[in-house]
């Protein structure tokens, strides 16, 4: 494939981010050249709409049609995973991003905002990146940074697969809410 993809996945709402994404694309096409595109996957929560058409406003009022595709709601997670090169998570606060997990097994390398459960999930430098919330500057480096080494995307992507693999299986969390309740539980009787 000739074409760099950066994604995200979510439902569109506010405290994601979009609007971050869009505001860096200019940014990042202007250092990356015309060789990348930007997928959206997810659809507006119900109550919702008015945001979503909101983003596709902001897409067409910077005439980034032919950069930014919107897919809606997402049925093949796993098929949109595969179709990027690097995810992007600029939520405002996120309190852990199940979606952010996937991306990580898929072997992406990830850049997330330094607020939330990612601060739990990534290993800065090891399984991706991180950058302010809010701040499409932060945002469009890291990406930049990201394309432009291909070694660093892929150190990262194996990073983060790794993480899932060693603190974020089933197995892992299962033991994890047992050892919960055993603690509690060994409280309770004391």
């Amino acid at each position: 494939r000739d074409c760099l993809v950066v994604g995200m996945l979510g439902r569109l709402t506010p405290n994601k981010g979009h609007r971050v994404l869009i505001e860096a694309v200019p940014k990042i096409v202007e250092k990356v050249g015309e060789k990348v595109a930007f997928l959206i996957a997810g659809g507006p929560s119900v109550g919702e709409e008015a945001y979503g058409d909101s983003l596709a406003r902001m897409v067409r009022e910077r005439q980034l049609e032919d950069r930014v595709v919107f897919t809606g709601h997402a049925r093949d997670v796993g098929g949109l995973l595969d179709a990027m090169d690097i995810y992007v998570m600029p939520s405002h606060k996120e309190a852990f991003g199940l979606s952010l997990l996937e991306a990580m097994a898929h072997r992406l390398p990830v850049v997330v905002t330094a607020a939330g459960g990612p601060l739990e999930v990534v290993e800065e430098g090891i399984s991706g990146l991180f950058i302010p919330p809010g701040d499409p500057d932060r945002l469009a480096e890291a990406v930049v940074r990201l394309a432009d080494d291909p070694g660093l995307r892929r150190r990262l992507g194996r990073g983060a697969r790794k993480r899932v693999e060693e603190h974020f299986t089933e197995e892992k969390m299962v033991d994890g809410i047992l050892a919960v309740y055993r603690s509690v539980a060994g409280e309770a009787r004391t």
